[in-house]
């Protein structure tokens, strides 16, 4: 998982820098970046029992 984070990071890297500019600190900027989209993508695979809870009840 962290390396499809950080191919993810590198990706996004490719598509905003060139408009944006090279942000001050590129290393850390990867990191947070592959860290976020770890996290998101864990959050997508992880199933939700707490919404099915409340739809149950409704």
């Amino acid at each position: 998982m962290a390396e499809e984070a950080a191919a993810e990071a590198f990706a996004t890297a490719v598509e905003w820098w060139p408009a944006d500019g090279v942000p001050p600190s590129p290393g850390a900027w990867l990191t947070t970046t592959a860290n976020r989209k770890a996290i998101d993508r864990i959050r997508r695979e992880k199933p939700d029992h707490g919404d099915q809870a409340a739809t149950e009840s409704a």
